[in-house]
């Protein structure tokens, strides 16, 4: 499979947007260093995000636990895998997308 040596558009528009962090079910702005996203193939600059800071980690890792108290943990873990495996299969059809 070769592989586009441009991005497409649909990867610039996405890469033009404000990024974040989703924790607790909200997007929010990482509080770690800033990281360029380059395209590897041109080193041309895509964007720049911001990575989780150790106090990001901590209120995602406590927000998840918390999420299997509530509906997620809930579900069977028979029935969670069934959901991450559908994930895995609509990344893996975007991938050169997501790539």
């Amino acid at each position: 499979m070769e592989l586009p040596s441009a991005p497409s558009a649909a990867v610039l528009e996405f890469c033009a947007r404000d990024h974040g962090l989703l924790i607790d079910g909200a997007w929010v702005e990482g509080r770690g260093r800033a990281i360029d996203v380059e395209n590897p193939s041109t080193e041309q600059l895509l964007a720049t995000v911001r990575a989780g800071s150790s106090e990001d980690v901590d209120r995602a890792v406590g927000a998840a636990r918390a999420a299997l108290v509530g509906e997620w943990g809930r579900i069977s873990p028979a029935e969670r895998g069934k959901c991450l495996f559908r994930l895995a299969d609509l990344m893996e059809g975007a991938a050169l997308e997501l790539a």
